[in-house]
């Protein structure tokens, strides 16, 4: 019964932060991770391939070769050569759900962390990684959006220094929807 009334209403806040390329809090990591940006899905090594078919279904693989295919990218995270976590990046502009990606800013979606490496440092290493290589080409801004009940991801990106600028209020009701926004 859950599933079909999620099918039929749903009701949440996101956030969205903002942090500018040149304001990236530092971060003592507590391990030291390697860093690697694909462009496709074809440069995932096989090994991390069947890993996130096993996490999360033929599905996410799927939606990892659509994103792939629009030109999103995916920096992931590696320690002891061992997937860590990965986190998709647009680097165009690009209209998302609730936001327009403008020229010269960056947007990170759908990050995970293995349970393994969880409180490490993965997310800010990776993140850090593409503001750093980003930063180098003239990129102004990074973006994220959270919802509300993930807070882990909240601490995460506040603590690279991303500062909530606006709330999404989503309400939808079978194929009706309505978007409220909080200026902060």
């Amino acid at each position: 019964m859950h599933i079909f009334k999620d099918a039929i209403y749903e009701n949440k806040v996101v956030f969205h932060y903002k942090l500018p390329l040149s304001d990236v809090k530092p971060f003592r990591e507590s391990a030291l991770f390697e860093n690697k940006i694909y462009f496709s899905m074809e440069e995932i090594p096989q090994r991390e391939i069947f890993l996130i078919l096993h996490e999360f279904g033929p599905e996410k693989i799927d939606s990892f070769e659509m994103r792939f295919g629009i030109g999103f990218k995916m920096v992931a995270s590696y320690l002891a050569e061992e997937l860590a976590s990965f986190c998709f990046f647009s680097d165009f502009p690009f209209k998302f759900r609730f936001f327009y990606l403008p020229h010269e800013a960056i947007y990170f979606f759908d990050c995970f962390t293995f349970e393994n490496f969880r409180g490490l440092g993965a997310v800010h290493s990776e993140v850090a990684y593409v503001i750093d290589k980003y930063s180098a080409y003239g990129f102004k801004e990074a973006n994220v959006e959270i919802e509300s009940s993930n807070t882990s991801s909240i601490k995460a990106f506040s603590k690279i220094g991303f500062e909530k600028t606006e709330e999404y209020h989503y309400t939808r009701f079978l194929f009706f929807k309505r978007v409220k926004e909080v200026i902060l």
